[in-house]
């Protein structure tokens, strides 16, 4: 299953590594032809790695020379007409910074900000106003955008030094994955700086987000193409169904989906990799994510000390997120096996996301004839869901349980199926919302 769903992949949806290779090389193209004396462009966002998924955004980040962080380590040459700014990281959250002025009188005054002692700051959000327009009239977070959210630009300056606070991933072990020579190209570059704080906190219009956008562009160009599709699968993931579900629109986006896939390909060897191993590749992408909301932690890669999900996935939002997948019953995502008892059911169906992966993979098998599949596929089903792997509410489980039932009835088993759907009322005897009642009432008319 992993090849066809890997050669339907290259061949409907990603492309194959020639065309991926192509984007880049367009891409690297129009960015060195759009580049000029005093900036320069990169296109990033999905497009920018390669990916022509439906639906992304452009998303363009402008450097502007004239505009330059400095390492405060280093004794620093001061090039007239450049401003320079030292990178200020205390008493602020990891992966933030103050840009302080150093040197230079060419910079507009009214994107200064004076601080404590009278010295002065560029402020994130006067820059942004500074570039606003007719083309570009609102502000998009740390971007400027076209008033349909198709074109996003991100004016960050650049500093050619490596972050301090990042110096632990210069020298961090792992198995295969970067190569030296990535991770050098990856330092040599340095890092940027976009102009957004953390979020409503004490002198928020003079923080900035340290990008590694560049850096990151490189790693993603370093993914075999195993690697890339299931990236590219992850994002669908998150744009297909969690983001739809109902209260999940932006608890999660595609950064996260990114970091999870840098930590996953650092800690294993790049030979998992490999297009007959892409499903166990994706399954074990999925179950850190679910790891992660559940523990409400996901580490910034670059800098782990900063949580990537603190203050957003928390309470109603992480909950929400453990219930990732939500089946409405006319979604055209239900195979006909889960709606076949259910036709007069309203509400949704809580499936527990792995448990919903085990499910579809025993479909797979069991459409195919591989009967030695199917059967050690519904044993996994059934060990994941006794062994509470990965669902944490009762609500979960007696979904899981359900699902387990509908497994049982396509093979026939039916006196199985009965105890499942027995255990999934058990755990919520809330019949207006359990499938589980009117499937074993359509099961003894059936049998009546």
């Amino acid at each position: 299953m992993s090849i066809c769903l890997y050669e339907y992949l290259c061949l409907d949806i990603v492309g194959s590594e020639d065309y991926v290779r192509l984007i880049r090389l367009i891409n690297a193209s129009n960015d060195s032809l759009d580049s000029q004396k005093f900036i320069s462009r990169i296109t990033s966002g999905s497009f920018g790695e390669g990916l022509e998924l439906e639906g992304s955004d452009l998303d363009i980040m402008i450097v502007p020379h004239l505009l330059e962080v400095t390492d405060q380590t280093k004794k620093q040459d001061y090039y007239y007409p450049k401003n320079y700014f030292l990178s200020d990281t205390d008493d602020v959250k990891p992966g933030f910074a103050y840009l302080r002025l150093m040197k230079g009188n060419t910079i507009k005054k009214n994107l200064l900000y004076r601080g404590v002692d009278g010295q002065l700051f560029l402020s994130s959000v006067l820059l942004k106003q500074q570039f606003l327009n007719k083309g570009l009239p609102v502000v998009h977070g740390p971007c400027v955008s076209d008033e349909t959210g198709r074109f996003d630009i991100a004016i960050c300056p650049h500093s050619k030094s490596w972050i301090t606070t990042a110096s632990k991933w210069v020298t961090r072990s792992n198995k295969s994955w970067p190569t030296d020579e990535v991770k050098l190209r990856v330092i040599n570059h340095g890092v940027l700086f976009v102009p957004i704080g953390t979020g409503g906190n004490l002198n928020e219009e003079l923080k900035w987000r340290i990008s590694f956008s560049v850096g990151e562009k490189f790693l993603i160009y370093s993914f075999n193409h195993t690697q890339l599709l299931c990236y590219a699968l992850m994002k669908i993931l998150l744009k297909d169904i969690i983001s739809k579900s109902p209260g999940c629109k932006d608890l999660l986006c595609s950064y996260f989906i990114k970091t999870i896939l840098f930590w996953i390909s650092e800690e294993i060897p790049i030979l998992v990799w490999t297009p007959d191993n892409l499903i166990p590749c994706f399954m074990r992408c999925f179950k850190r994510l679910m790891y992660c909301v559940e523990q409400s932690m996901c580490p910034h890669y670059f800098i782990p000390e900063n949580n990537l999900f603190e203050n957003k996935i928390i309470e109603q939002g992480r909950i929400r997120l453990l219930k990732t997948l939500c089946l409405i019953p006319k979604s055209c995502l239900i195979p006909d096996e889960l709606k076949l008892y259910a036709h007069n059911v309203s509400g949704a169906l809580p499936v527990p996301p792995v448990v919903y992966l085990h499910f579809l993979k025993y479909l797979c098998h069991y459409h195919l004839d591989n009967v030695r599949n199917y059967q050690e596929s519904l044993g996994d089903l059934h060990l994941t869901i006794e062994e509470n792997y990965f669902i944490s509410e009762r609500f979960m489980k007696a979904g899981a349980y359900d699902c387990l039932g509908i497994a049982f009835l396509v093979v026939g088993d039916r006196d199985s199926a009965r105890a499942a759907f027995g255990k999934s009322k058990e755990l919520n005897p809330d019949q207006t919302e359990n499938w589980s009642y009117k499937r074993l009432a359509m099961m003894d008319k059936r049998d009546n």
